[in-house]
């Protein structure tokens, strides 16, 4: 690479980073955000650093999940991620700052990704205009980029759900792509085993993205092969055409194999071992049932709410974006209009790849999601929206060419401010304040306790089957608090223990008895565990209900217990070892030899095709002279606008969104809560504080429903859990129809920050028995332990909140 391409790589790069640093500004902190998965890819991260510094790199049973007793994770969940993320700790960096540092670096990855993806596409497909409008490639490549960065799922993902593997899986999708398409026009050795990490990569990363994205990358492979190949044929002679190389059109799918063989350690013992444990506990619920989570298409393209810091729990509607829709769909339009079907046929895979994942979202697809087993694990519908992002991005980016050249400047700011404004109402998550800034082992076990995800898993789908009754506590808590690896041997009486040896997956002890005896080793059984006795083998079997290893020594004198793995488990291992060493073989191969799978492979570059005269470059005068800067850079003056917008777009968020309230963000100040219909300052007791309620359907009849929302906000002293109701009741007090919240805002109330506020919802139909009339609704809280209400300053154990009116 020479200087100039060196400063301009840079440039790019530089100038991406500037644009990217209002969404990745709310992970330059140490603390954590308040995430719905965050704190389970958190305590992962001190796991994993506890095996490191044990000197296990790698296993797959992780021995200090389910409060000590272990869980396969790795066995059932991409490791890549965590082995990205560890290091940052291992170099002094606190576990949530490296969680943070690992979430924006994947953020920014995923932009570059779609960079030199959204670039190579209109380089190789639209070269002659490319170098004709003078730098305006990398003006498409940057919109596309910002496009995908501030798409509202990618940004949702990182900063709301802190879902560390699927972000990460995103980032290494455009590269995939990227790379998979650099395959089809130029096949040799390099980018053949390029394409094959990048779609590992994917693999490794997340097990439903990759599970997703899949059919993608075969569909838009295919389409690039197809577009390639009708391209060669109609500007090239027949006799050329017909001696295409077929190891060179089948190049992308041998890729695509070895990318799977690669992988092949960590899914193939997934598939072939998942009835070993309790994953189907992640669809039993309907929170995570498929069924239940349809979008509707009108929330998808809703614009986000304004941000309110103040909320606990902020809503969030399932939108694409609408900024990137009517900038895709002019894109889309663009293609259709413009240019010709075999030269935009990449672009028109991800289109209709586009339109697919969207039709997967609503409910009429119910059918397809019922006949695919494997979709139910997809659980959430509108997790899809995030591939529909890596499809858009392109297609958002090409639109700059369908304006006129002294237009498309403006049309690049005009694109790149609407995007970045457009998703500002999502860049205000909440922190978890009380994460200790360097969580231990214990600080795991608490977690699980407080919150219930046993094992760093929503609902413990990762446990082995024969563990019935999962434990409530830890006993290992205190050999954890002195740094030790804790004896998890359970001795009877009459047996004497001569010696043990501790290890993290494994431990040997020396014992004597005068007869046979059963031991319990305090970890869930597994296939893959191994018992010996005098260092013959031993049967195990799962204790019953607790699904402890045991097993029976006679007279033995050496007992040993140790984690080995599955016979499945090391065969698609040496599978994974015996491709890695193939593609770093034909990668290195491909670096000095600079070779091809065949000797009459073709480059895709209009200037070297097989058969065709190289074309003038617009760069060259009449004299022949290259200019000083390379077709394809964006001038010196766009920089510096651009450099300048970049500058203005931080500070904007950062002096005016961030500090005020404005049409983007409202700031809470501990009492009022802005837009309330009914706003109140009424105590219940010491504990907690209605600030307001809102009311829809004071004039109902029988069968419709009657929606109120309240808000609440925690006082100081609140001790114990708190749930609400909301009724509607007769005169005399008899209670015709209500709504309770055991956990209101589904959260519980000692877990409610003193500087914030929740939303609470209540609905519920009218009976048909309900008379005509008009009817109070009330509402309140009560001690679910007790069944006891709280009553307020004035004595009352309810809040009037209005009349309902039901007529016939």
């Amino acid at each position: 690479m020479n200087r100039h391409s060196f400063a301009s790589r840079f440039t790019e790069i530089l100038l991406l980073a500037l644009f990217s640093v209002p969404a990745l500004s709310p992970l330059f902190t140490s603390t954590p955000t308040r995430s719905a998965d965050g704190l389970l890819h958190l305590y992962r991260l001190v796991e994993l650093d506890a095996l490191w510094r044990n000197g296990i790199f790698f296993s797959r049973w992780l021995p200090d999940l389910a409060s000590g007793y272990g869980m396969p994770l790795f066995n059932y969940y991409a490791p890549l991620v965590y082995y990205i993320t560890t290091p940052f700790h291992s170099v002094g960096i606190s576990f949530p700052l490296a969680l943070n540092v690992s979430l924006a670096t994947a953020m920014f990855v995923g932009a570059v990704g779609m960079f030199y993806f959204t670039r190579a596409l209109v380089q190789q497909n639209f070269q002659t205009r490319f170098l004709e409008e003078n730098g305006f490639g990398n003006f498409a490549s940057l919109i596309a980029a910002l496009a995908y960065l501030y798409s509202p799922y990618f940004l949702f993902n990182a900063l709301h759900r802190g879902n560390l593997a699927e972000q990460w899986a995103l980032a290494f999708a455009p590269f995939a792509l990227w790379r998979f398409f650099v395959l089809t026009q130029k096949p040799n050795a390099v980018n053949w085993a390029l394409a094959v990490f990048s779609f590992a990569a994917v693999m490794l990363s997340h097990n439903v993205t990759s599970f997703l994205f899949a059919p993608l990358l075969f569909f838009f492979a295919l389409a690039c092969v197809v577009s390639t190949a009708v391209r060669r044929f109609t500007e090239t002679s027949l006799r050329s055409a017909l001696h295409a190389p077929r190891s060179t059109l089948l190049s992308p799918f041998s890729a695509l194999l070895l990318s799977l063989s690669l992988s092949a350690f960590f899914w193939l013992p997934a598939l072939l071992e998942r009835e070993f444990v309790q994953i189907a506990r992640v669809i039993v619920t309907p929170d995570f049932d498929y069924r239940f989570n349809f979008v509707s298409p009108l929330e998808l393209v809703a614009f986000l709410p304004r941000a309110d810091i103040g909320r606990m729990n902020p809503a969030f509607p399932s939108t694409l974006g609408i900024v990137q829709i009517v900038l895709a769909f002019v894109g889309i339009i663009l293609l259709i209009t413009k240019f010709r079907v075999r030269r935009a046929l990449p672009f028109f895979a991800l289109a209709i790849a586009a339109f697919g994942f969207t039709v997967l979202m609503f409910s009429f697809s119910q059918p397809i999601w019922n006949n695919v087993s494997l979709l139910s694990f997809v659980q959430l519908p509108m997790r899809l929206r995030g591939l529909v992002a890596l499809c858009l991005a392109p297609l958002i980016g090409i639109l700059i060419f369908v304006l006129p050249t002294r237009w498309q400047s403006i049309g690049a700011a005009v694109a790149i401010v609407a995007l970045g404004l457009s998703a500002l109402p999502i860049l205000y998550p909440r922190y978890a304040r009380d994460v200790p800034l360097n969580p231990t082992r214990n600080d795991m076990f608490a977690y699980e306790q407080r919150t219930g995800a046993l094992g760093t898993t929503s609902f413990g789908e990762y446990l082995p089957i024969w563990v019935q009754n999962p434990p409530d506590t830890s006993p290992f808590a205190e050999a954890y608090a002195r740094g030790e690896i804790p004896d998890r041997f359970v001795i009877p009486e009459g047996v004497s223990v001569c010696g043990v040896q501790v290890y993290a997956t494994a431990e040997t002890l020396c014992a004597s008895s005068q007869g046979s005896w059963r031991a319990i080793y305090r970890a869930f059984y597994f296939p893959g565990w191994r018992a010996f006795v005098n260092g013959q083998p031993v049967e195990i079997a799962p204790t019953p209900r607790t699904g402890l290893i045991s097993f029976e020594v006679a007279e033995g004198k050496e007992v040993r217990v140790m984690f080995v793995g599955t016979e499945s488990e090391r065969v698609a291992e040496w599978v994974s070892v015996g491709s890695v060493i193939l593609v770093l073989g034909i990668f290195v191969f491909g670096i000095f030899k600079n070779s091809t799978f065949h000797p009459r492979s073709w480059i895709t570059n209009p200037a070297t095709r097989e058969g065709m005269p190289p074309r003038k470059d617009v760069s060259q005068s009449a004299g022949g002279d290259v200019s000083p800067r390379q077709s394809g850079d964006v001038s010196p003056k766009r920089l510096y606008t651009l450099f300048l917008l970049a500058l203005a777009l931080i500070a904007f968020k950062a002096f005016y969104v961030d500090r005020v309230n404005n049409p983007f963000l409202a700031h809470f100040d501990g009492e009022r809560v802005e837009g309330i219909s009914h706003p109140r300052d009424i105590r219940f007791g010491d504990e907690i504080n209605l600030l307001g309620f809102d009311v829809r359907g004071t004039q109902v009849k029988r069968g419709e429903t009657v929606r109120v929302t309240l808000y609440w906000r925690a006082l100081p002293a609140m001790k114990n859990n708190s749930s609400t109701f909301v009724h509607l009741t007769a005169p005399d007090g008899f209670v015709l129809a209500q709504k309770d919240s055991l956990h209101p805002a589904n959260l519980p109330t000692t877990q409610w920050e003193l500087d914030a506020y929740v939303v609470d919802e209540h609905a519920f139909e009218i009976p048909a028995a309900v008379a005509s009339g008009e009817y109070e609704l009330r509402a309140g809280v009560y001690d679910p332990r007790t069944n006891t209400r709280l009553k307020t300053a004035e004595g009352a154990d309810y809040v009037l909140l209005g009349k309902v009116r039901v007529g016939e």
